[in-house]
């Protein structure tokens, strides 16, 4: 008798699923992960093809969304039921996530010269998450997401072999593929973030063909945009995936998957049309000397372009630099594109810009290291950088300079964690990692390993990046997963199969 009635009732939830409002609820949900998690509403701001900012956008159809499963029968007790079950499950992480919110705001008056955009420094981030946190109670969302964030990935991946293919469609510089998010380095750590919450399920068994591939395409990927901290962190998400992967056959696919990328990637280096270029390739020596992956100098090619270079940089981030161009040998276009006469002599000619063809690591004065014998050398060495960080750190270790002082003064730290000590001093510096923990330990409590590998790979991502908070595909993704965790157990065995 129990299954008769079972029968009605498990029919009449097929017809929902697929009745035309159940549709409906799943393209525009889809549509909506699809866009904000590959970072397209920043691209197309960035074009000018949207009319508003992204965040704008994102808050807009989070309300529409949202608004119409009420509308279509979702209990408003539900929502407010859900709501509290996030608060109270992730307590910690909420009220540290809010007290930096709050203390950003309060920081922004610390800069006289702090812009209004500032103000929202960690306020966007933190209603971007709170509002994702909620988007697991429309059911065609809680159903579909990994599927939405699995065509996240592929669509991104395919924009940035679009970029390889066709240099310069997305990308900021040509000879760095980077897809919708324009920068490389900040599209090599969004391709991991996207793929560790789907390699990474409370069973690591089977066959897991459909895991080994978004892990190789991700390598790939990540490899196509020269980006030395996504190549690190992917390398660390490569192996701790086979570490905790529980298959008779692990071993056999390690070296398998190795292989495969040791010949797929310098293959599509060596072929692909954006990496012919002189700048691709000075990147390429760098990246093929082991010994450069922490401290690297390196003589450019036509070294006669850079002549001299003076800069002096103190501990408040202020900037003196002066920069002059030497004529090339004889047979070679200068910049103008006039053959000129070589140079007898190294002496200075009157300051001028550097010219447009210059490498981008020398627009920042601080890679500079020394001219000698006619050659420019470089240090762009992460320990560089997070030496200038340490300089600036040192100078007000407790108090810190404001909000984003890291990034409108171009510190450089390359490092959250340092980039927020340099902002909020003693209390950033603390704070930030408090965070990433809190949420390491809510998910892991939960057993949700999608959210436990999430938030492992953003404490990479911090590494070797300054801003995160900048990036609202994290965001979304975090607050995604925290509310598909504080689901039923039924839910989430659902969501993790």
């Amino acid at each position: 008798m129990q299954d008769k009635t079972e029968a009605p009732a498990a029919s009449a939830r097929g017809e929902a699923r697929s009745s035309p409002k159940d549709m409906a609820a799943r393209v525009g949900g889809g549509l909506f992960l699809l866009i904000f998690l590959t970072g397209l509403d920043r691209y197309l701001a960035l074009r000018g093809y949207l009319p508003i900012s992204g965040a704008a956008a994102f808050f807009a159809l989070a309300a529409v969304i949202l608004g119409a499963a009420l509308f279509t029968g979702l209990p408003r007790t539900a929502l407010l039921s859900r709501a509290a079950d996030i608060l109270r499950l992730y307590r910690p992480f909420w009220l540290v996530f809010l007290f930096l919110t709050v203390f950003s705001i309060g920081y922004w008056f610390r800069r006289a010269d702090a812009a209004q955009g500032d103000l929202t420094f960690l306020a966007q981030p933190f209603l971007v998450c709170a509002a994702a946190a909620l988007l697991p109670l429309v059911p065609s969302l809680r159903r579909d997401w990994r599927t939405c964030v699995r065509a996240a990935f592929a669509l991104y991946c395919l924009t940035v072999w679009a970029d390889a293919l066709w240099p310069g469609t997305f990308a900021e510089y040509a000879w760095r593929p980077a897809g919708l998010a324009v920068n490389a380095n900040a599209g090599a750590l969004l391709i991991i973030i996207l793929a560790a919450p789907l390699l990474m399920d409370r069973r690591l068994g089977g066959s897991g063909r459909q895991s080994l591939l978004i892990l190789l395409a991700a390598g790939c990927t990540v490899s196509l945009s020269l980006s030395r901290g996504g190549i690190l962190l992917y390398l660390a998400l490569f192996c701790c995936y086979f570490v905790f992967r529980r298959s008779p056959r692990r071993r056999l696919e390690f070296f398998g998957a190795s292989a495969l990328l040791l010949v797929i990637c310098p293959l599509s280096i060596w072929s692909l049309p954006a990496f012919q270029s002189r700048d691709a390739a000075d990147r390429l020596t760098l990246l093929a000397a082991p010994q450069d992956w922490l401290s690297f100098r390196i003589g450019l090619r036509r070294p006669w372009r850079i002549a001299h270079v003076v800069s002096r940089y103190d501990n408040l981030g202020s900037v003196q630099a002066a920069s002059s161009v030497a004529p090339p040998p004889a047979g070679e276009t200068s910049a103008a594109g006039t053959p000129e006469a070589p140079a007898d002599n190294q002496s200075q000619a009157a300051p001028s810009p550097l010219p447009p063809d210059v490498p981008p690591e020398l627009i920042d004065h601080r890679s500079v290291r020394k001219v000698e014998d006619g050659r420019a050398y470089l240090d762009t060495a992460r320990v560089v950088r997070y030496r200038n960080a340490w300089d600036t750190i040192r100078a007000s270790p407790w108090a810190g300079y404001g909000t984003r002082f890291n990034i409108v003064k171009n510190i450089g730290a390359h490092n959250m964690f340092l980039a927020m000590w340099v902002d909020f001093g003693i209390v950033g510096a603390l704070a930030y990692p408090v965070l990433l923990f809190f949420a390491f330990l809510g998910f892991y409590r939960r057993q949700f390993w999608p959210g436990v590998c999430l938030a492992v790979a953003l404490a990479g991502a911090g590494l070797f990046s300054d801003n995160i908070f900048d990036w609202r595909p994290l965001f979304l993704l975090t607050g995604l997963l925290l509310g598909l965790s504080a689901g039923e157990a039924g839910e989430m065995e659902q969501d993790s199969g």
